[in-house]
């Protein structure tokens, strides 16, 4: 975490939320037979944005509510050499919606909420994978994007 005397007042964000209850994901990662790179930084992103915005503004404070995404069907994707799991939260995607709004830019136009799990598996193919209980996600973080 960063000291809030040392955050700049304009520069690139990160904010993120870290996934609660670890062991969920882990345990699909497992049945799926994918090895989770760094189990302790399981997270969504919610923006990471290049282009500088003013901190201080009310729309990148971050959240301190706790999110609960209810079961469902996870996609297990490849995002460059990355296997991830994809999935939806009307409430996760309505804070990226109005991150944007707020002026934090992107680098992909179409936002697909994620976890990531490690590198892809040679031979793998993408696949679903069930959400079979209550996904947990921690209070934000926010941080300066490395760009």
């Amino acid at each position: 975490m960063t000291d809030a005397a040392t955050l700049p007042k304009v520069a690139p964000i990160q904010i993120g939320r870290p996934v609660a209850n670890i062991s969920v994901i882990a345990g699909i990662a497992k049945r799926l037979g994918i090895t989770v790179a760094d189990p302790d930084d399981l997270h969504a992103t919610l923006i990471w944005s290049r282009v500088a915005v003013d901190w201080s503004e009310d729309v990148f404070q971050p959240r301190q509510y706790v999110i609960i995404v209810e079961p469902q069907t996870m996609s297990l994707e490849r995002f460059g050499d990355l296997a991830v799991l994809t999935f939806y939260s009307q409430a996760l995607h309505a804070r990226h919606r109005a991150l944007v709004s707020g002026g934090a830019k992107p680098d992909h136009r179409d936002f697909k909420l994620h976890i990531t799990l490690g590198p892809w598996p040679a031979g793998f193919e993408p696949k679903d994978a069930p959400l079979a209980e209550p996904l947990v996600f921690a209070a934000e973080y926010r941080k300066p994007a490395k760009v």
